[in-house]
């Protein structure tokens, strides 16, 4: 039986683990792995050990963690924040959105924590913004949501932000002035599961760093693979976005940058934070 492997939406920040669905890395395990794409609802069950799978948000982490399960990270994806906030093209700055309305992916996610963050260090007050949810489509419906005038910015990853900003839109927030290294996109499963398949860690690890490998020294073949699996990615939009993210893929976990996100996270919700001691497998 294949082993599924879930991606929210297809992003750049999730490239390795959609570039080695496209070129077979994922096949050739054995068991096979199976890209899921959406599916968000069974994220929980998975990680509370009620489904097999592998999750790939911490954000989910940390909640499963609250409800008593015993999920386990172990692998990293994408070390750095992967939302800004991008604006109507008349609102210069973070402090034109007071009385506006910002639409995040989901509430209670990572869009949902980069966009409050971003504001607050701005000195906004969240009472003060109005925020909505993209719906189904996540960041596509954002990307159009905003090209259509019906929400005033939104907290969008890479390649939307990218184009938007191509097409006028004005990039206002950047988590990364802030902390440099975030770990938000992980591979994670539940422990016990975990446990069962022995050889999944280090073998899915390798699959992803050899994804990465492929996607930082070969960008054109990464992104002919990739084209028509992320919306909007053209060569013209990943090659520099490829260039300026290179560092940020890498399946080492940044222990640093895990508890950061998992301390900021719980605090905005109200959960309490895990050490990432008690998250991380064993390398």
């Amino acid at each position: 039986m294949a082993i599924p492997l879930f991606v929210p939406y297809p992003t750049l920040a999730f490239a390795p683990i959609l570039l080695a669905n496209q070129v077979g890395y994922l096949q050739e395990n054995s068991p096979t792995i199976e890209l899921k794409m959406g599916f968000m609802d069974h994220y929980q069950h998975i990680l509370e050990g009620n489904e097999p799978g592998i999750v790939p948000l911490m954000s989910f982490v940390v909640r499963a963690y609250n409800r008593g399960a015993q999920p386990l990270v172990f692998s990293a994806v994408f070390n750095q924040v992967v939302h800004r906030i991008v604006a109507k093209k008349e609102i210069s700055n973070l402090a034109d959105l007071r009385g506006r309305v910002v639409m995040v992916n989901v509430f209670g996610g990572t869009s949902d924590l980069e966009a409050r963050f971003v504001l607050r260090k701005a000195g906004v007050r969240l009472e003060e913004v109005s925020f909505v949810e993209a719906g189904a489509d996540l960041e596509m419906a954002q990307l159009e949501a905003l090209r259509r005038g019906e929400v005033d910015a939104i907290a969008s990853s890479a390649p939307f932000w990218y184009v938007a900003e191509r097409e006028g839109f004005h990039v206002l927030g950047d988590v990364s002035t802030h902390y440099a290294k975030w770990s938000p996109v992980v591979l994670a499963a539940e422990r016990d599961w975990l446990t069962s398949q022995p050889s999944l860690p280090t073998n899915l690890r390798a699959i992803i760093q050899e994804a990465v490998n492929f996607l930082t020294t070969r960008p054109q073949e990464a992104l002919s693979a990739l084209a028509g699996v992320i919306p909007e990615l053209t060569a013209e939009v990943g090659v520099p976005l490829i260039a300026r993210m290179r560092s940020a893929w890498d399946t080492s976990i940044s222990t640093e940058g895990l508890q950061a996100y998992v301390d900021e996270f719980a605090a905005e919700f109200h959960l309490r934070a895990p050490r990432v001691s008690e998250l991380v497998a064993s390398p």
